[in-house]
Order: structure tokens, then sequence, then C-alpha cells
């Protein structure tokens, strides 16, 4: 009786354990399908209809939000909005999509059947006159036509978008089979990863070789980092006080070594025996028969690790990563090996192609030792949703890396397996207005005006986006490293010219390598155009020429006034010359002799008028005054008073040679001089010789 209610209470078990190994390969294989990241973007919830198109990008036709592009980065909505108020007529509910013979993509909606345009991203209406629309399904047809189910029943469009009026329903039918009409709700990507859409939402299931699969979380055993068996048949256990060392086969105890201070990890050497650290030495080792030699001393290492080629490596607590030189004794920094965060190195797994898997809290960076390049493997990927990572361990072909929720496996692969992406320039932003591109843009050209231009790039792999790390160079320049999940180029300001980008993706599913070049112009303003360039050169060729002949007419001129002021010089101290004489002596043309003679008259009739100035002398002569500064300056090289002066003192000159019996005073009076010691001292400076000594030498 006892046997039966036993054998009765297991086959009661059975339907349990069923379902709850069902219930765990359901979770197992739930855990495979991947939410993408791009999905936080779309504008509503819902999604109706998904499409890859032949350039890579992933379309949603959204219950409510229109239809959307994803890039793996960024999405792109086409919608009604604000600014393009009917887009696609009075609804954004779009039923149904797909890609046209010439690559546009066909939506329909509740209302009618739309075009969306590659070329420029207009959206147009195919057929506005279909009744009670509600485009229930669209699909290519087999001559690259289109086929929709309204809700007033088939029709067709040729290639070109325009209706096919002479087609009956029937003939639509009977070309149809019935995988035409199976709805677009999931698709198999160029990638070999799996879409389907679950709550309305995509999801993304990687295909069998994937290099990422999620396993059921496992605690890590952190005594592994303190024992190790090396390849002589010992077992080596480390505590917080030594080592102690045990034969593997037997257990059998063959030394305990003390005074070692807290062993954090050891590793077999190649050759025998083990590598370790402690709280006081960053790197030592340790014989079979217990021979301890401490190779670096120091406390700041946390973890190490032996390459495929041999090198020992250390990773430190602020994200150091150093290789221990044999023939120096000392631990060398990789910087390109090193955590640029700081962060602290939670382990490192060494594989068969000479790599290393460094761990931290929430990235693997997988370093390739021969050409030292790297990428990455975060908790942002989908395909690596843990929440933190705790330890890496090789096992095999594959690096098991142990998370906080769930733990890797990740193909340990060389990286020149992995496919080289095919890199496309998505999007171009300027001055914050975002404008996707045609397929296949190699080229963009920005305006003189425009401040700030971002380009966006992007593999199209969708569920290891945020892994990739982007690099760029412009202008055959240094290459920069992005980081992982980033995929802008910014330009402030850009000068005008040509700029030579350089892109190159590296991450957890792409190799380094697969650079592709794209150019921006940034076109030059009007005045720094080829024709303005002509034109200042022809204006500097003129202003040079004018300056050269304004030089020569000013060196001219200026030799023409002294010659003119050495002949008034020298008529001024001829005593046989007198003021009539004037206008010959220095005029060099009849004209000038003529204005002289006249102004010289007009002096003359004013001669004794202390208050004749240049104003009345002026208007004497019918001019402006700046025309008789003019007329003076280049006839006689002196200005209009000088010249009045001159006269004045000329005469007085005369005056004291020619009638002894006159006094100074008298003299003065009557040439207009207010006051004799004016006169004297004018006298003086034109003469070199005081009126009372002109007239003593006439004596």
């Amino acid at each position: 009786m006892l046997m039966c209610r036993s054998f009765y209470f297991k086959i009661m078990q059975i339907p349990f354990l069923l379902i709850a190994v069902l219930l765990a390969s359901h979770l197992v294989s739930a855990a495979q399908a991947y939410r993408p990241v791009t999905l936080e973007r779309l504008p509503l919830v819902g999604v109706n209809a998904i499409l890859q198109d032949r350039e890579g990008y992933v379309w949603y036709a959204m219950t409510e939000g229109g239809i959307c592009r994803d890039n793996g980065y960024q999405v792109d909505i086409f919608r009604n909005d604000k600014t393009n108020t009917h887009r696609l007529g009075h609804s954004n509910g779009v039923l149904s999509i797909c890609e046209t013979a010439n690559g546009d993509i066909c939506l329909g909606t509740r209302e009618n059947i739309y075009l969306l345009r590659k070329s420029d991203y207009s959206v147009i209406p195919l057929d506005t006159t279909i009744r009670r629309g509600k485009v229930r399904h669209i699909f290519n047809g087999k001559n690259g036509d289109i086929i929709a189910q309204t809700g007033s029943g088939w029709c067709r469009f040729d290639k070109h978008g325009k209706r096919m009026a002479n087609v009956t329903e029937a003939q639509i039918l009977s070309d149809i089979t019935p995988s035409d009409t199976v709805p677009h709700n999931n698709l198999n990507d160029r990638l070999g990863h799996s879409w389907r859409i679950s709550n309305s939402e995509p999801a993304i299931e990687p295909d069998n070789n994937h290099a990422i699969r999620m396993l059921p979380p496992s605690p890590y055993d952190t005594g592994k980092m303190k024992r190790c068996q090396d390849n002589k048949g010992f077992t080596y256990q480390g505590d917080t006080d030594g080592i102690t060392i045990t034969v593997t086969s037997s257990g059998k105890h063959v030394a305990r070594l003390d005074g070692l201070s807290n062993i954090r990890h050891a590793i077999p050497r190649p050759d025998g025996g083990i590598y370790f650290i402690s709280a006081h030495d960053a790197l030592a080792t340790c014989t079979p028969n217990g021979v301890v030699t401490s190779l670096v001393k120091g406390g700041e290492s946390k973890t190490l690790a032996v390459a495929a080629d041999g090198s020992v490596w250390v990773g430190g607590w602020h994200g150091e990563i150093w290789r221990y030189d044999n023939s120096r004794k000392r631990l060398i920094l990789d910087n390109i090996a090193s955590i640029s965060d700081s962060d602290p190195v939670e382990g490192i797994a060494a594989d068969k192609h000479n790599r290393l898997w460094i761990v931290t809290d929430k990235s693997i960076k997988v370093y390739d030792i021969t050409n030292r390049s790297y990428r990455f493997i975060t908790t942002r990927n989908p395909s690596a949703a843990v929440k933190q990572f705790l330890a890496i361990e090789a096992s095999g072909d594959n690096i098991i890396a142990y998370g906080k929720t769930a733990n890797l496996s990740i193909r340990a692969t060389s990286d020149t397996s992995l496919p080289r992406p095919a890199i496309t320039m998505t999007n171009i932003i300027t001055d914050g207005r975002n404008t996707p591109l045609p397929p296949h843009t190699t080229e963009v050209s920005v305006t003189p005006e425009t401040e700030s231009v971002e380009l966006l790039f992007s593999t199209l792999d969708h569920l290891n986006a945020t892994d990739l790390v982007m690099s760029y160079r412009i202008n055959n320049g240094e290459w920069h490293d992005l980081p992982a999940g980033d995929n802008r180029i910014a330009f402030q300001q850009p000068h005008k010219g040509k700029y030579t980008i350089e892109v190159r993706f590296t991450g957890s599913a792409c190799q380094r390598g697969g650079t592709r070049t794209f150019v921006l112009h940034r076109m030059p303003a009007w005045w720094e155009t080829w024709w303005a360039y002509i034109i200042y050169v022809l204006l500097g060729i003129s202003v040079a020429i004018s300056i050269d002949r304004i030089y020569i007419s000013y060196r001219a001129t200026r030799r023409r006034l002294r010659e003119l002021q050495a002949k008034l010089d020298e008529f001024m101290h001829d005593r046989t010359q007198t003021v009539k004489q004037l206008p010959s002596s220095i005029a060099t043309n009849d004209a000038d002799q003529a204005f002289i003679e006249k102004a010289m008259t007009i002096v003359e009739g004013h001669i004794s008028d202390e208050d004749y100035d240049v104003a009345a002398f002026a208007k004497d002569l019918c001019m402006s005054r700046a025309t008789l500064y003019r007329m003076f300056s280049s006839t006689t090289g002196q200005k209009p008073l000088e010249f009045i002066r001159t006269i004045r003192l000329k005469k007085a000159e005369e005056m004291l040679c020619k009638n002894p019996d006159m006094t100074i005073e008298s003299v003065a009076a009557r040439t207009g001089f207010a006051s004799v010691s004016n006169f004297s001292r004018r006298f003086k400076e034109m003469f070199g010789i005081t009126p009372s000594e002109a007239r003593a030498n006439v004596i």
C-alpha cells in the first residue's frame, strides 16, 4: 500500500514537472527575444507592421503614429504634425506597408494609399478616388506593380504609381498567392535575425549563430580567483594568509606558504607553477616546491591573465591594464587596453586568438594584443541585457561572462571572421533641422550661413548598435573614437571647403575595418567664390595703380614746389628785381603768369590795408577759398596769406632802398603792417636781416 501511494505520488508529479520544464524553456526562449532600444523614440505605442527595405532600414507602420524609419540609433517620423498637417491626409493610422520595385515605401492608411519617395522623403497620395479607404493590405505584384486591398475592394497600380483602370478584381485575385496576403508582422533581416510583433511592439530574436547568447543566472564561485591547477599536477589554494600546495590527483599536502598577505588572484604559468597577486605583490610567482619570487612590488593590481602568446597581463583598481616586461622586470601600462573611464577591472580572460576580454561593471572590452585594436560589449546591448557584470572566464571556444541577473556565453571567434559593416550616412542635421538622406548618399553640401552641422551614420545593425564604437578622421587627420552607441560627427561653424570624412565601426558584432569615405562640402559665400577673388585681384591692382599714380603725382608736385620755392627765394634776395618782375620770374606758363599778375595787382591795390585778408582776396579774385588755395599752391608754391606777405615785404624792401629818408615806421604802415616789431620780425624771416641793416647796406 505504501509503495502504491509512493508510485501514485510520483505519477502526480509528472504534469507539474512538465509544466515547470515548459515554463523554464519558455523563459529561456523569451530571454532570447530582445527589445530594440530605439522603440523608446517612437512617437506612440502600437506597431501594425514592420518592413526592412533593401538598404537595411527598418520601417514601422504605427497604429496612430504615422510611419517611422529606424536606423538602429534614431527614428525618423513621417506623420501629420504642426508643420505638415496633411502629410498623411486626415489619419496617422498606417495599417500596411511594402517596398516598391524602385525602392520607395508604399503605405496604406485608414483612408488612402500613399507613396513615400526616398529621393526627398516626400509623401504623396497614390489615388484620391478610393472610397471607404482603410487599406487593409498592400504588397508587390509579380511585375513590380502594387496591389492593395481597400474597404471598397481590390485595386492595382503600376510601378510608377498610376492606377490601372482596366483591371478587374477577378484578374487581380488570380495573380495573388496565399503568401502575398500574409501581413508584415514579422521579418528576417539581412543579418539573419528574426523580427516579430509582440504586444504591438517589435522584438528581435538573434540567429542561432549569434555571437552572444543569454544563459540562466548562476552564481560565480569567487574561490576560483584564488584556486588553480598547473600543468605539473599541482593545485594551489590561496587565502588571506598565504598559499597551500597539494598534489592534484591525491590531495597530498606539499607545502604551506604563510605571510603572503591576502592572495587576490592566481593563474597557472605555462611552464609550471603559478602567477599570483597579493596585497603586497603586484605580481609574483610560486613554483611547485614552494619557492616564491616577487616580480613587482605594490598593491595596485586586482586581477591577471596569461595571453596566448605567453605575455602576462595585470588589471588594476582604476582601469589600468599592465603588461609584464620580463627583461625590465616591471609592469608597463598599456593605454589602449586600459579602461578610459577608470572603472575597476573585475576580471581578465584570454582566448586562443591572443585577445584579452577585460570586464568592468558595465562593459566587456575585447582587446586584440597583436594589432592593438579593441571593441566593446556593454550592458546596453539588447543581447547582453544584464544589470551588472561580475566576472569573466574562458571556457573552450566560448567566453562566459557572469552577470547579476543573467550570464552570457560569447563565441570567441577570430575577429577576421566577424563581418565588416556596411556603413551608411543616414541623416544630416543643420542648425537643428533634421533631414533624412536618400539611399547611398556619400556627399552632402551645406550653405555658407550654416552654423552647426551633424552627420549621422549607421551600420543598420539594430541589435548591436549600442555596442558599436564609431571612429572617424577628417582630411587624413587623427582618428577619433566616439563613445559606444554614439553615431554623430559634429561641425561648428565649418569653414568653406571640402571635408573628407573616413568612418569605421567596431563592436561586439563587427571587426575593425570596413572604412568608408564621405564628403561634406561647405559652400562658399559670394565673397568666397572664384569670381569674387577675381574682383578682389582687379580691385587690388586698381588700388595699387591709383596709389602709384598718386605717389608719382605727389613726388612731381613736391619737386615743382621745391623749384618754385627756390625761384621765389632767388627773386626775393635779388635786390635788382622789382615786384613787377615776380610773375615772369616764377611762372612756368602764360596762364600762371597772368594769374600771378592779376593777384599781384589786387594785392598792390590794398598794400597799405592791414586788415586785408584771405577772404577779401578770394572775393576780389572771384573764387572760393578752396580754389584760391589750390591755385596758389600750383602756381607759386605758397598759401594766399604767404603770397600777400611776400608782396608786402618785397614792396617794403624797394621803399627802404629807394627812399632813404622814409622812416621804418612809415614803410611798415605803407605796406600794411600794424606794428614795427611785427614788420621787423617778418622782414628778417624773409631776408635774413633787419630793415635797418637793409637800409645800411644800401647806404
